[in-house]
């Protein structure tokens, strides 16, 4: 019938809650340096626990153009396509490894912004609730690729579709239109060649 077993003692181990966490955001229209971006993201030793590319909304009627209004912050000081990236821990070592991944990324020359603790934990929430996408009534696609094909997805998918990228690029969101099944299809099988898979949410 079973064994009944009583427990005396029970040990949990435990992370450390994170003392604080901020966003760099890092400005740029370029498809190539964004892929760039991600993949030294990848290899730093600055440890990161988040990496989305927001590009910028096709000028189509049939999507809701919403970009501005959902990750509306007083420090995402520009309008273009961004790439943010999460860092957490101490104050010190966050400030520390942001000093690092300037260097690393070579940002002197590229518009950069920070975004505080209360900014940072808004912005992330909105990100993982998939708010650019709230409101839609066209198909959503959950595309995941390996991070060397991103590039090739991105140039794919140009500024007809309103997508961002997260996962350090292996992770799409893209949104098609309700009544494009056809393009379904033809974006299932670009993501079959690029060695990737979808999923219709």
């Amino acid at each position: 019938f079973g064994t009944l077993t009583v427990l005396t003692e029970i040990t949990f181990k435990v992370l450390p809650k994170k003392d604080s966490t901020s966003t760099l955001v890092i400005y740029s229209e370029n498809n190539k340096v964004i892929t760039d971006l991600f993949d030294k993201l990848l290899s730093s030793s600055n440890e990161i626990s988040g990496s989305v590319y927001i590009p910028n909304e096709p000028k189509n009627e049939n999507y809701i153009i919403n970009r501005n209004k959902v990750f509306k912050f007083n420090d995402l000081k520009y309008e273009e396509p961004f790439v943010a990236v999460r860092i957490e821990g101490t104050k010190k070592s966050i400030e520390e490894r942001i000093k690092d991944i300037y260097k690393e990324l070579q940002l002197k020359k590229m518009k950069t912004s920070i975004l505080d603790f209360y900014q940072s934990k808004l912005f992330w929430e909105k990100i993982n609730n998939l708010e650019l996408f709230a409101e839609t009534k066209n198909n959503l696609l959950r595309v995941v690729i390996p991070t060397s094909k991103s590039l090739d997805l991105m140039k794919y998918l140009k500024n007809n579709f309103k997508y961002y990228i997260d996962w350090c690029g292996s992770l799409f969101w893209i949104e098609v239109l309700e009544n494009e099944n056809t393009q379904i299809k033809e974006i299932k099988q670009t993501i079959i060649n690029l060695g990737g898979y979808l999923t219709v949410i």
